[in-house]
C-alpha cells in the first residue's frame, strides 16, 4: 500500500510523540508499505540521518521504501501555524494530481493535518481515504489544565490551543477512519468534536521490544546509584502537568535510600524552579535529572531503576509506560488517561497524585515485588502489532 503520512515532526530529536510516529512507520514499512512522509524542521534539520534508518531498519529494501520531505520551520513557536502550514497546503494544492495518483490512503498526525483537510475541500484530494490520528485532543488537555489551575501562557491559550482545537473538529468531521490512542481520547472525541462513533477506532501507541526489553544492560553504577538504593524514575518533559514537582515532594515521605531519576527536558523556567525547590527541600543529591536521554540508550536507564511513577495530571496512552512495562520495570501512573481492560492488568494506579501518597504506593509496590509479564506485553502491544491493525483499518476503508 502506497501512504502519505503528514506529520508536525519526525526524529531524531526523539521527542515526546516523534518515537511513536517514528516506530509506527518503521512497521509498516516492514509490512512491505511504501512511505512518503511530509514533516516540519528545515533548515533545523536539514535531513534525516540515515545512520539511524539503518540502525532502525537493517533491511536496506524496506528503507527505500521510506522518502521524507521536510517543510520549513524556521520561526520560533509560530513554526507550525505561519511557516510549517501554509508551505504543506501550497505543496498540497500544487501536487494533488500526483498524490491521487501516487497514494493509496492519507495518514495525519496532530495539528498539521489542518493543512491538508483545508487542501482537500478545494482540491481532487477529497477522492482520497482520509485517516486522521488524535494522539491526545486540545480541548481535552484545555480542560484538565483549568481544572487543575496550571499555568497556561497567553500565546497557548489564545492561539496554539485554540487553531489545535479548530483542528481536532476539523479531522473529526472530515476523515474517513479517526485512530483515538486511548479510550478516554475516543470519549474526548465525542464530547469535544462531535466525532461519529462508527469513524472511531482505539489504536494504542505500541513498544520496540528489541529496543525495551529485560535483558537490557543497567547503567546503575554509572549513574551514581547502589544496590542498597531504591530508585523511583520517571521519562516525559518536566512540566506541572506531568507532576515533577509532586514526584520529587515523594522523597519527603521516603527513607533517604531512595532517589528519584528523572528522564527529560522542561523548559528553562520550570527548571529553575525544580532547582531552585530541590535545594530548598533539602533534597540535594537525591534528585537525578538526567536531561534529554537518546532513545535507543533510554532502556539502559529504565533497567537502573526499581519502579516507574507517572503521575500526570493528563495522557493519551503515554508510550514511556509501554517502555518500562518491556523493560519488566513495574508501573505507578495516576488516573489520567482509560485504557482497554486487558491492560488494565499491567497497571498500579495512584490514589491521588499528593506527594504522601505517591510515597506510601511506591513502598507498597516494592514491598510486593510486584513485576509485570513482559511478554504478553509484546504479543499485543509491540509495533508490529499495532501497525497490524492499523492496516486492517486501512483495508476496510479502500475495500
Amino acid at each position: 500500500m502506497r501512504i502519505l503520512r503528514i506529520v508536525y515532526d519526525y526524529p531524531p530529536p526523539f521527542l515526546g510523540l516523534n518515537p511513536g510516529i517514528f516506530e509506527i512507520t518503521n512497521a509498516q514499512l516492514k509490512l512491505g508499505h511504501q512511505i512518503e512522509l511530509w514533516c516540519g524542521g528545515w533548515p533545523r534539520k536539514k535531513k534525516i540521518s540515515s545512520s539511524i534508518l539503518i540502525k532502525a531498519i537493517p533491511d536496506e529494501k524496506h528503507r527505500s521504501n521510506l522518502k521524507v520531505k521536510q517543510f520549513p520551520a524556521a520561526v520560533p513557536i509560530f513554526d507550525i501555524y505561519l511557516v510549517t502550514v501554509p508551505a504543506v497546503f501550497l505543496c498540497l494544492l500544487l501536487r494533488s494530481k500526483t498524490i491521487v495518483n501516487n497514494f493509496d490512503v492519507i495518514h495525519c498526525h496532530g495539528n498539521l493535518a489542518i493543512a491538508f483537510i483545508l487542501a482537500r475541500k478545494i482540491t481532487r484530494l477529497k477522492n482520497m481515504k482520509f485517516v486522521f490520528h488524535l494522539h491526545v485532543t486540545a480541548a481535552g488537555r484545555e480542560e484538565k489544565a483549568l481544572k487543575n489551575k496550571e499555568k497556561v501562557g497567553f500565546f497557548d491559550k489564545y492561539f496554539r490551543w485554540y487553531l489545535h482545537k479548530y483542528s481536532d473538529m476539523l479531522g473529526c468531521a472530515d476523515a474517513d477512519a479517526i485512530l483515538c490512542s486511548s479510550s478516554s481520547v475516543k470519549q474526548e472525541a465525542k464530547k469535544f468534536c462531535n466525532a461519529k462513533s462508527n469513524k472511531l477506532f482505539v489504536i494504542n501507541n505500541g513498544v520496540n521490544c528489541d529496543i525495551f526489553r529485560p535483558g537490557v544492560e543497567s547503567k546503575r553504577k554509572d549513574l551514581g546509584f547502589s544496590n542498597n538504593n531504591c530508585v523511583i524514575m520517571s521519562v516525559g518533559t518536566l512540566s506541572q502537568r506531568k507532576g515533577t514537582l509532586n514526584l520529587i515532594k515523594s522523597l519527603l515521605f521516603l527513607p533517604k535510600q531512595y532517589y528519584l531519576l528523572l528522564a527529560g527536558r522542561g523548559n528553562d523556567e520550570f527548571l529553575k524552579f525544580i532547582r531552585s525547590e530541590v535545594i530548598f527541600l533539602g533534597l540535594m543529591g537525591r534528585v537525578y535529572l538526567a536531561g534529554s536521554v537518546d532513545y535507543f540508550d533510554l532502556a539502559s536507564y529504565y533497567k537502573s531503576a526499581d519502579i516507574f511513577v507517572l503521575p500526570s495530571s493528563y495522557e493519551g496512552f503515554p508510550k514511556v509506560i509501554l517502555e518500562a512495562l518491556a523493560c519488566e520495570l513495574p508501573v505507578l501512573t495516576s488516573k489520567s488517561f482509560n485504557v482497554e481492560p486487558d491492560f488494565k492488568k499491567f497497571l498500579n494506579y495512584l490514589p491521588s497524585t499528593e506527594p504522601r501518597d505517591i510515597a506510601k504506593e511506591v513502598v507498597h509496590i516494592l514491598n510486593e515485588q510486584i513485576k509485570p509479564d513482559a511478554e504478553k506485553l509484546r504479543d499485543s502491544y509491540s509495533w508490529e502489532a499495532i501497525a497490524s491493525k492499523i492496516d486492517n483499518i486501512y483495508a476496510k476503508l479502500i475495500k
